[in-house]
């Protein structure tokens, strides 16, 4: 286990990893103790003008999305050796071979992060790669803290926002009907009940993040999305293609305000009104305190059908929270990506074995061109928090 540490107001915040993964040298697992954390928008090897940089070449494009996440989570008094999660979407698996490399080079504190990886094409034609992070940072506010990079393409919405160390939210994706434009305005709309609900507004969200299709919808989305926020700091943007049916499913990550601070509970699993609570996930849920526990994107055995590939990938899941001092009790965000029918059947018809259906994470399954190895078709990556009474929790 290694451990990094990032002064915020005079003492050291110290995060570690529960493993390493042998073959890529990223963390399975990062334990975070309670930090402000920076999200970053989703970045693009773009230039100033929004044309990419580096045509056809993908470690010149790694290399400039790297840069401008650097750039970003500067604005957050943190950087790349931070981070504690980063998301990474790619053309293809060929690709991601290449980024994991450049990452490798990059990326060099004594904690590397968790990584997730899905392939798929991105939201500039020319892009072969795009990246997300979540980083800790040393700037710790009150409230939520939104930030720009001067010469950063994207000037409709923030480039990073900083969660204030405590509770915050994870509102899972919703989706409503309708052409894109409609559909993502009335999922902006269950958004803001979702949020009235738990007595918050959007000056408190830290990351808006939607699974889309087509893919060169997303500007018609993006602008709907900022129309919503009705002139307020816009925050960070995250844009994934999916193969679903629906054109978008949006879901956020949020600051808890005050209600989180009178609860016992660790984790809390709420159910807005008019929505049905479900064995297999929540509709939200509220982290009230405690480490949370980052995972990477985990894989099944290559070649295996579904269902051996979700048993698998599960008992890694379970093996990990063990090792990080948690359990299956005390998860929070699941995303799912899946890119057949066989993985998507198979992970309904097993997940809730794993879960107690009235503690499921909050959750997003996207049906995914690909999940960045050859011969595999599902991947997750989790976010828990560490249970009380384990070595370093409340």
């Amino acid at each position: 286990m290694f451990a990094a540490s990032l002064i915020a107001n005079g003492a050291p915040a110290t995060f570690t990893n529960a493993e390493t993964d042998p073959s890529t040298g990223f963390s399975r697992a990062v334990i975070v103790p309670p930090s402000a954390l920076a999200h970053t928008a989703q970045f693009l090897p773009l230039n100033e003008a929004g044309e990419v940089v580096g045509k056809g070449q993908p470690e010149a494009q790694a290399g400039r999305v790297l840069d401008h996440l650097s750039a970003a989570l500067g604005e957050a008094r943190t950087s790349l050796d931070s981070a504690v999660k980063l998301n990474v979407y790619a053309r293809d698996a060929e690709t991601v071979a290449v980024v994991k490399r450049v990452l490798g080079e990059r990326v060099r504190g004594p904690v590397k992060p968790a990584v997730t990886f899905v392939t798929g094409r991105l939201t500039h034609a020319d892009a072969l790669v795009a990246m997300d992070a979540v980083a800790v940072t040393p700037l710790a506010r009150a409230q939520v803290t939104y930030l720009r990079r001067e010469k950063l393409f994207g000037a409709d919405a923030s480039h990073v926002a900083v969660l204030p160390a405590g509770g915050h939210v994870y509102i899972a994706g919703q989706a409503e009907p309708g052409a894109l434009a409609e559909a993502t305005r009335k999922t902006m709309e269950s958004l803001r009940s979702t949020l009235k609900f738990l007595g918050l507004d959007h000056a408190q969200v830290v990351s808006v993040k939607s699974f889309i299709q087509p893919i060169s919808s997303v500007p018609e989305a993006r602008a709907e999305i900022v129309k919503h926020f009705g002139g307020q700091r816009v925050p960070p943007l995250v844009f994934v293609e999916w193969t679903m049916t629906s054109p978008i499913e949006i879901e956020m990550v949020v600051a808890a305000g005050e209600a989180s601070k009178a609860s016992a509970e660790v984790v809390e699993y709420l159910t807005p009104p008019g929505m049905t609570a479900s064995p297999i996930y929540s509709r939200v849920a509220r982290v009230n305190r405690g480490d949370l526990i980052y995972t990477g994107g985990l894989y099944g055995p290559s070649g295996a059908s579904g269902e051996a590939q979700v048993r698998d990938l599960f008992a890694q899941l379970k093996e990990l929270m063990e090792k990080s001092g948690s359990d299956m009790r005390h998860m929070a965000k699941a995303t799912y990506y899946v890119s057949d029918n066989d993985a998507s059947t198979m992970l309904n018809k097993i997940r809730p074995g794993f879960y107690d259906p009235k503690r499921p994470p909050a959750a997003s399954k996207a049906l995914v061109p690909g999940v960045g190895l050859e011969g595999r078709s599902i991947t997750l990556d989790m976010i828990a928090v560490r249970r009380t009474g384990a070595a370093g929790s409340p």
